[in-house]
């Protein structure tokens, strides 16, 4: 018998090229919980809004792995993103992550 198990916490990754993005770049969030009985699902937020909601695929390269692509269209997606894991037994944030744009600088209290 399988013993159900909570979603580890999860862990954010941005990619974007050698320097911070600009507008019109694209950028992939990428969250990953290194645990948790499936279905896993994913939420992606900015600023403390959903960007994306992503259903968890363990036959993934990226075992447990999701990733979404979030095209820059304006200075004001500049900002503090995080995502989410859940299951039905447990759900867990990510640390927030700084998302810089060229030649946009956030105030220290927006961190």
């Amino acid at each position: 018998m399988c013993v159900p198990a909570p979603v580890s916490h999860p862990v954010l990754t941005l990619h974007h090229g050698p320097a911070d993005p600009a507008v019109e770049d694209v950028v992939q969030l990428l969250c990953e919980a290194q645990r948790g009985s499936p279905p896993i699902l994913y939420l992606f937020y900015l600023n403390g809004e959903i960007l994306g909601i992503c259903p968890g695929d363990h036959s993934a390269p990226h075992d447990g792995a999701v990733s979404l692509l979030f095209p820059v269209k304006s200075e004001q997606d500049a900002g503090i993103s995080s995502c989410k894991a859940e299951n039905s037994i447990s759900r867990e944030r990510s640390e927030p992550k700084k998302l810089s744009l060229k030649g946009v600088f956030c105030s220290p209290t927006e961190l």
